[in-house]
């Protein structure tokens, strides 16, 4: 594990946003979104991933009340196989 991504679930929001998934037991390639829309604990993490610089927060809108994170390009490099 990276020595950035200190937990499981920092990892797993970073991937989310960039829509890697695992199919077959590998990592799908991801790359067609950057965003992740998020709510409850996922907000702190979010937040700490902003601190390391590997996410950035985004507004909100009335349609989406909950904060918006996109993954920066340090983020996507520690997610890289």
């Amino acid at each position: 594990m990276s020595e950035v991504l200190t937990t499981r679930m920092e990892r797993e929001i970073i991937e989310h946003a960039l829509g890697i998934r695992v199919v077959g037991g590998k990592k799908t390639k991801g790359g067609y979104r950057n965003y992740f829309i998020a709510g409850g604990a996922d907000i702190d993490i979010c937040r700490e991933l902003v601190a390391k610089g590997l996410m950035i927060e985004g507004r909100s809108s009335p349609i989406a009340p909950d904060p918006c994170f996109a993954v920066t390009d340090a983020g996507k490099k520690e997610v890289q196989p």
